[in-house]
């Protein structure tokens, strides 16, 4: 069976959380009438100076339709058993996307409600949890709303969750530099402190080091990463309150 490299698993779980284009397929850079990606990730750590043996970490498969839009997400173990799968449905009419979320039994435990806007872009994202008995027909509840805001480049810059009574719970927010690349997250949540990001890029604008802070400002976390010649991450260090912790090595292949 022939192997080659493909994005992160990373990238592909965020994937999941994106509303659907007019073509996923092509978003996610794959050519032809392409009908499923299975993405199987594995791992070694660095552990009293010495490489552990590879191994399996997680792995995900996308399905999707003749015209390219993403159908199903589907979450394995290492292992290979099913963890949880999400079902996709596109109305165009309305603009809107429905996610499905499965637990590993396939029984339904929630789903999202997305709007998009002219540009295909998240304004709104509603969360229902499933509160009806596994036999039943699924009993939707209203769990939490999320708003978003983007700026003039079509960045997102905000994101407003509420909870079910229409009362703030937290605000998102982000920052980008003139390449486009997103510089700060942070997370405001009434009642708690407030948590920075900070992230800094290469000249290929992939991300080569992320800080995290405490509430006086100095750096708690720091995390470097390393590339390949395609873009595809090899390497991450981690350092806790500047020193380096542990060192994770990893590799992805497409089947």
């Amino acid at each position: 069976m022939k192997i080659i490299p493909i994005l992160f698993f990373t990238v592909a779980v965020n994937l999941t959380t994106v509303a659907q284009t007019d073509n996923d397929a092509a978003a996610m850079l794959l050519k032809g009438n392409v009908k499923l990606v299975k993405t199987q990730e594995t791992h070694r750590y660095k552990k009293d100076g010495v490489f552990t043996p590879w191994a399996k970490s997680y792995s995900n498969q996308f399905n999707f339709n003749k015209k390219g839009i993403k159908t199903e997400y589907l979450d394995y173990s290492p292992e290979g058993l099913l963890t949880y799968k999400i079902v996709y449905t596109y109305y165009p009419s309305t603009r809107t996307v429905e996610e499905i979320y499965l637990n590993k039994d396939v029984r339904i435990t929630s789903k999202n409600v997305i709007q998009l806007n002219e540009a295909g872009k998240k304004t709104e994202t509603v969360e229902y949890s499933n509160t009806g008995s596994p036999d039943k027909k699924p009993l939707y509840t209203q769990k939490q709303k999320y708003v978003y805001n983007y700026d003039k480049k079509g960045n997102l810059i905000e994101a407003i969750a509420y909870n079910e009574n229409g009362l703030l719970l937290n605000k998102t927010s982000w920052k980008y530099n003139s390449k486009g690349n997103q510089v700060e997250w942070k997370l405001e949540t009434p009642g708690y402190a407030t948590s920075v990001r900070s992230f800094a890029y290469d000249d290929n604008k992939n991300k080569i080091e992320e800080k995290w802070y405490k509430p006086n400002g100095e750096v708690q976390f720091l995390f470097k990463y390393k590339y390949d010649d395609n873009g595809n991450k090899i390497e991450e260090s981690k350092y806790i309150n500047g020193v380096l912790k542990d060192i994770n090595v990893w590799k992805e292949v497409r089947v």
